[in-house]
This record gives C-alpha cells, sequence and structure tokens, in this order.
C-alpha cells in the first residue's frame, strides 16, 4: 500500500503462501495491554510530523534526510530523529521485501525482516514502551528469536508496544515452535496463520 497520495491510495496484491516457501506465519500474543501506550503510539506520529512541518513539509514522504540533523536532533531531540530516520529507512525495506516476494526469493524476504524489526525496535523505538522492568514484546521477541536460533525471522507486529509480533517460521520446526513459546507465554498465545486471497476471515489450521 503506498499513501504517497493520501487521497488516492495504491494497493498491489501479491499471491503467495509462505508455506510454499517452507515458513508457517506465526503471532505471538506478547501479553500486554495496549490501553497502557496510547501516549506512546500518539507520540510516534507527533514527532515524526513536528520534523516534516519543520522542514517545510507536512509528512515525511514528502522529503529526504538532509544535512540539517544536527539541528533537528538539537530541536527535537534524538528520538524523533531516529524516527525519521526508520521511515525512510523502511519505507525501502518495504519495496526490496516486496520485490523480494514478487520473485520468491524467500531468504531476501527474510534478512530484510530482520533488518525491518531491528530498525523497529533500534530507531522506532516501538518494542518497549519504557526500558524498565516490563518489556512483554522484547521478551517474546528474545524468546523466539532463541528458539529459531537463525532461521526464520521474527519482528514487533503492528504498532507495537507489547500486543504482538510476528515471526516466519521454519516447517521442520513450527509445531516445536508453538508449543516451547506457549510454555513460555500461556497456551494459545501462538498461533499459525496463512495470508488468504480471500479478505479476512478466520478458520482453524
Amino acid at each position: 500500500m503506498d499513501f504517497g497520495n493520501a487521497a488516492n491510495p495504491r494497493t498491489q496484491k501479491v499471491a503467495l503462501d509462505f508455506e510454499d516457501f517452507g515458513h508457517a506465519l506465526v503471532l505471538i500474543k506478547a501479553g500486554a495491554d495496549h490501553a497502557a501506550s496510547t501516549a506512546d503510539y500518539a507520540a510516534i506520529p507527533s514527532e515524526m510530523q513536528s520534523v516534516a512541518t519543520k522542514l517545510g513539509h507536512t509528512r515525511l514522504c514528502e522529503v529526504d534526510l538532509d544535512r540539517r540533523i544536527a539541528d533537528l536532533r538539537q530541536e527535537y531531540g534524538d528520538r524523533a530523529v531516529l524516527r525519521c530516520v526508520h521511515y525512510w529507512f523502511e519505507n525501502d525495506l518495504v519495496d526490496r521485501r516486496w520485490e523480494a516476494l514478487q520473485i520468491g526469493d524467500i531468504d531476501a524476504f527474510l534478512n530484510l525482516t530482520r533488518a525491518s524489526g531491528a530498525s523497529s525496535a533500534m530507531y522506532l523505538q516501538n518494542v518497549a514502551a519504557e526500558l524498565g522492568r516490563e518489556q512483554p514484546a522484547m521478551c517474546a521477541l528474545g524468546l523466539a528469536e532463541h528458539i529459531l536460533n537463525g532461521r526464520g525471522a521474527a519482528r514487533i507486529h503492528g504498532g507495537g508496544f507489547g500486543g504482538t509480533i510476528q515471526a516466519f517460521v521454519p516447517l521442520d520446526i513450527v509445531d516445536a515452535f508453538i508449543a516451547q513459546m506457549d510454555a513460555w507465554l500461556g497456551v494459545g498465545s501462538s498461533r499459525r496463520h496463512k495470508v488468504s486471497d480471500k479478505g479476512a476471515y478466520a478458520a482453524w489450521l
């Protein structure tokens, strides 16, 4: 989906089943309440839009990184600038992940997904609301990556701050992955999904 033209967004569709490429899509509930993070969610677009406004535009998609970074850091702080860095970096990753899926290059897609997840955690900073005692999504990611052991990919899902993570899990370990994640996070925390060409609906796999 391309929201460059907000009044007329462009969409494209790819017909692809990850399981045809040896991986299952698993969503894992991290066990956090989104209601506690309302202010954290709101801060993300607010900070990025403030930077865009400073650069003479209303949205970051209308501007590029420039030589005013030092001034922006001074005025808005590092977190706002880092979130902009994520935005620009992530837009490129979306294009590259799309291209990888178009040609069925699952290895490239997984590598780029890992890079996207790392950018979310480090630059967008939407994995943990506070770097304190409670970090459910970061914990879920750490546990998932421990099981994956360099295979597949795992990253924050949706808006972040604790809701769910997504994992692309090799089929030969998917049952063990779900069982172990459920043992750590609670029965039913992990569910295997498929991307449907029929629109949104639910079915037990």
